[in-house]
């Protein structure tokens, strides 16, 4: 929605083929329709952190995710021990927002939030940025996109990455 199309349509369509959604954009005005942009959930390298609880963070793209979801994605993307760790688990306030986080529990966090979502499709900006090499295995989990843990164990997955060589 930031850059109007030129011309095109997009259709998305569940696991067997029903229409959920199709934009009438064309040149000029684009068409949002606003009772189903909650399909796909997009997630900024540099997503927003609020000052209040890990929960509360965690579950903006779901009020309604179970602790048992939260906890699943947690254990997946390796976050499970610092907030066991917490004064109050879940429940610990984040009050300095992001700078309550190191840059790798901050990238965890989006991607638990982004996890634990409904949306059937997520479009993930740098997902593993600032997170060190072994855990690698984060983009594994995401490519299983029939299996993730959290709110929707079956959708797409689109993953934006710009690898660094060392030289």
């Amino acid at each position: 929605g930031l850059i109007p199309p030129v011309a095109g349509t997009v259709t998305i369509t569940d696991g067997d083929g029903r229409e959920l959604w199709r934009s009438a954009a064309s040149a000029g005005e684009p068409h949002v329709n606003t009772e189903q942009c909650d399909l796909v959930r997009f997630i900024a390298e540099d997503e927003h952190i609020f000052a209040t609880t890990v929960r509360d963070n965690i579950s903006i793209g779901n009020p309604q995710v179970s602790d048992d979801d939260i906890y699943s994605v947690l254990d997946a993307v390796g976050l499970r021990n610092w907030v066991d760790a917490a004064p109050d688990g879940l429940d610990t306030i984040l009050d300095s927002g992001a700078d309550s986080l190191s840059g790798g529990q901050r990238r965890r966090l989006i991607l638990t939030r982004a996890l634990v979502s409904t949306a059937p499709i997520l479009l993930l900006d740098e997902p593993t940025e600032h997170l060190d090499e072994e855990s690698n295995h984060i983009l594994e989990i995401l490519r299983n996109t029939t299996d993730l843990p959290g709110g929707r164990g079956r959708r797409t997955v689109i993953v934006v990455r710009h690898p660094r060589t060392q030289r």
